[in-house]
């Protein structure tokens, strides 16, 4: 059954319907069939490899692993769709290709070296269907330079995830944090809603967004840290708590009737918003 649903999912060319399908394996009322079919290939490739081969598995080496059980013979292997057992070899082949010792070593390095790091990446990932995922780095560089006030460097950053990870949302929302600084508000939104297209629900979604502003406010850019706000309000209209922390970055700015305009805006959306209520009281006592 956990083949079949699989097989299914393949088939699909609705590719929401696809992720859906996805991020429902897990899941119980579903079976979990990603769990159950992980189990039976760990307890197969068990009966043919080392444990010391095995835990190799579990570092970056899926591809491997699902590899050596659609290129069985015997067993559920062979009754994988065809066309996945097509795609998965391509994505192995891909990912010892990128997998590389020089690529191991900029995962490893202190520091991501942009003049030396970024053209092995693009040369060394061109023309893949996958490789490794080097986001997170980036934006820690990314962040570092802001932190210098090294506005260049972080902009040549952030173009170069969005050149190797055009997919994802993490890149976008990195590449409009830098717009904030560079171009304002209008072409950082842009970004972000590419980024929220993609993932409306973490990086881009109310949370991260309201997260990473206080972020920016910590570190000293609250001007930026609110056009941050304003723009995830705009896409999160509903979120009480965006409303709330915009009122306090006009506070920290020293707009207080802007801040009392969006603590308000909080408490009509949630009148049970207490920071909300208690800050507009103590705004209004202190006129």
């Amino acid at each position: 059954e956990a083949v079949e649903y699989i097989n299914e999912m393949i088939a699909t060319d609705d590719q929401s319907a696809m992720r859906a399908m996805a991020d429902d394996g897990v899941h119980p009322v579903e079976g979990s069939p990603f769990i159950v079919l992980g189990s039976y290939m760990a307890a197969q490739l068990d009966k043919t490899n080392s444990r010391d081969d095995l835990y190799g598995f579990g570092s970056g080496r899926v591809f491997r692993l699902w590899n050596e059980f659609a290129s069985s013979d015997d067993g559920l292997g062979a009754s994988l769709d065809d066309d996945l057992k097509t795609q998965v070899g391509e994505w192995h082949a891909a990912w010892q290709a990128t997998m590389t010792d020089d690529i191991n070593a900029v995962a490893s390095a202190d520091a991501f070296d942009l003049a030396a790091h970024g053209p092995l990446l693009k040369e060394t990932f061109a023309g893949q269907t996958v490789y490794p995922d080097f986001t997170e780095i980036l934006t820690s560089s990314m962040e570092d330079a802001l932190g210098r006030a090294d506005i260049g460097q972080a902009s040549a950053i952030t173009d170069l995830a969005v050149e190797l990870y055009p997919n994802s949302a993490r890149a976008h929302r990195d590449r409009g944090i830098v717009l904030l600084f560079t171009s304002g508000k209008n072409a950082a939104e842009e970004e972000i809603i590419r980024a929220h297209r993609l993932d409306p629900d973490a990086i881009a979604g109310a949370a991260g967004l309201n997260m990473y502003a206080y972020g920016m406010k910590n570190a000293g850019a609250t001007k930026q840290g609110l056009h941050l706000l304003e723009i995830a309000v705009a896409l999160h209209p509903d979120v009480a708590n965006l409303y709330d922390s915009i009122g306090e970055f006009h506070l920290a700015l020293g707009d207080r009737e802007q801040s009392k305009e969006y603590y308000r805006k909080a408490l009509e959306i949630d009148p049970k918003f207490e920071n909300a209520r208690r800050m507009l009281e103590r705004i209004e006592s202190d006129s």
